[in-house]
C-alpha cells in the first residue's frame, strides 16, 4: 500500500511532468496504475521514490508518468464532432486552402492513433477531391508507448470495433492474424511523434485544425493557460480548435467560442471578429440562447 509521503512524491512528479493534478483521494488510482510497473521493476513504492530522488532522469520516471496519464480513445469518439467537421468546419477550411491545396491537422493528444486515423477516414470518405492535396495529420502524445502503437497502426479486435463500423474497417484496414492494420490510403496522411505539451515544441508549424480533446479537464488553470497560449500561436488565422465537450479555453481570452447544437468549437479571436464564415446559423442561435438561459438560472 502506498504511504502518504510516497503518494505526495509521485503526484508532484506527475504534476511537474504532465500538468495532471491528483487529489489525495486518488491513492487507489495510483496503486492500480503503478502496480504492474513496480512488479516489472521489482521495486516497492519506497524504492521507487528513493531511485527517482537519486536519479531524477531514471527511465522509471517516464514509466510512472505514462502509467498515470489517461489514454482513453476510440475511433470517431464523440460522433457529433465528426459530423460538425464533415458538414461545416472542414468545408470552410478547405475553401480557405483551395489555392494552396494543402491541409495541416494536429491531433495533440493522439494516444494510440484512432483520432488521427478517424480524421483520415473522414477526409477519404467525404472529401475525395482532397486525395490529390498535400495532407498531413500529425498525432502527438507524451507517451512513447502509445505513439509506438500509433505508428504501427495495428489494433486488436476490441480496439478496432470501438467506434468503427465493419464496412469502414474492411475498407481501410487489413486483417493480420488477430489484429487489424491500417492501409496505406490513410496511413500516408498521418505522422506520429512523441511530444509533451508542457515542454518545447521544436519545429512545430501552424495548423488549419487542432484537436486537443479530453486533456484540459485534467489540468489546473496555470497549465491550461500555458498550453492554450502557445497553441494559439500555432493555429492559422482561419483555423479551428476543438476541445472535449465539457472543456473551454478559459482563462485564455484569445479564442471565440461557437455553438452548433450540442457541439462547440473555437476560433482565434481576431479572425472571429473579422469574418462571418462561422456566423451562427438559426439553430445555433437557439442553442446558444438555451445555454445562456440555463446559465442565468444557475447564477
Amino acid at each position: 500500500m502506498i504511504r502518504s509521503a510516497e503518494f505526495d512524491r509521485i503526484s508532484s512528479l506527475l504534476y511537474r511532468d504532465a500538468g495532471v493534478v491528483l487529489s489525495p483521494d486518488k491513492a487507489y488510482f495510483v496503486e492500480a496504475r503503478l502496480s504492474p510497473v513496480l512488479r516489472d521493476l521489482g521495486w516497492d513504492y519506497s524504492m521507487l521514490c528513493r531511485r527517482l530522488d537519486a536519479e531524477p532522469d531514471h527511465p522509471a520516471r517516464q514509466l510512472v508518468v505514462e502509467a498515470l496519464v489517461t489514454h482513453e480513445t476510440r475511433f470517431f469518439r464523440d460522433p457529433a464532432y465528426f459530423d460538425l467537421l464533415r458538414d461545416r468546419l472542414l468545408p470552410s477550411i478547405i475553401a480557405e486552402r483551395s489555392k494552396s491545396r494543402r491541409l495541416r491537422i494536429w491531433s495533440a493528444a493522439a494516444a494510440t492513433g484512432q483520432e488521427a486515423l478517424s480524421l483520415a477516414i473522414l477526409i477519404s470518405e467525404d472529401f475525395p477531391q482532397l486525395r490529390a492535396w498535400d495532407i498531413e495529420i500529425l498525432g502527438t502524445d507524451l507517451s512513447h508507448r502509445v505513439i509506438g502503437q500509433a505508428r504501427r497502426a495495428c489494433y486488436l479486435e476490441h480496439e478496432i470495433s470501438r467506434g468503427l463500423t465493419p464496412a469502414l474497417r474492411d475498407r481501410y484496414f487489413d486483417r493480420n492474424g488477430g489484429t487489424w492494420v491500417a492501409g496505406d490510403e490513410i496511413r500516408e496522411w498521418t505522422r506520429f511523434e512523441q511530444l509533451n505539451l508542457l515542454q518545447p515544441w521544436p519545429g512545430l508549424l501552424s495548423f488549419d485544425l487542432v484537436l486537443l480533446r479530453h486533456v484540459l479537464i485534467y489540468l489546473d488553470a496555470e497549465h491550461r493557460t500555458h498550453i492554450l497560449g502557445r497553441m494559439r500561436r500555432h493555429i492559422e488565422p482561419f483555423g479551428v480548435l476543438l476541445l472535449g465537450g465539457v472543456e473551454s479555453t478559459t482563462p485564455v481570452d484569445d479564442f471565440d467560442r461557437h455553438f452548433a447544437g450540442s457541439t462547440t468549437w473555437f476560433t482565434p479571436a481576431t479572425r472571429a471578429r473579422e469574418t462571418t464564415s462561422f456566423a451562427p446559423q438559426p439553430s445555433d442561435r437557439k442553442a446558444l440562447a438555451s445555454r445562456r438561459s440555463t446559465d442565468d438560472t444557475h447564477r
